[in-house]
């Protein structure tokens, strides 16, 4: 039903002209200029919008992943560069890892 109506439009509108219509077809009249940069406008809509959105969306996707180190990386570099003694670094490891 779709079909019928989609190609019939065509039909109907050059009936009684004998396939020769007011209009120089979609590309227009005047040299067919104004043809063209419609179909230019509409193949960068169709290419750089959907590359757009699918950069955009990689990079919200990316940024999710922070690269901070996490508590106890911290802890083991403070402890490794003697920021902190033994008795601290173990007192606070046992704290993020559950263990009171």
């Amino acid at each position: 039903m779709v079909l019928v109506i989609a190609f019939s439009g065509p039909t109907v509108a050059h009936t009684g002209d004998a396939g020769y219509h007011h209009h120089n077809g979609w590309m227009g009249s005047h040299g067919g200029a104004f043809g063209y940069l419609w179909m230019m406008l509409w193949m960068v809509v169709l290419i750089v919008v959907p590359l757009g959105l699918g950069y955009l969306f990689l990079i919200r996707r990316d940024a999710g992943r922070e690269t901070t180190d996490d508590a106890l990386t911290v802890l083991r570099r403070r402890y490794a560069e003697g920021e902190i003694d033994e008795e601290e670094f173990d007192a606070r490891r046992q704290k993020l890892q559950g263990g009171e």
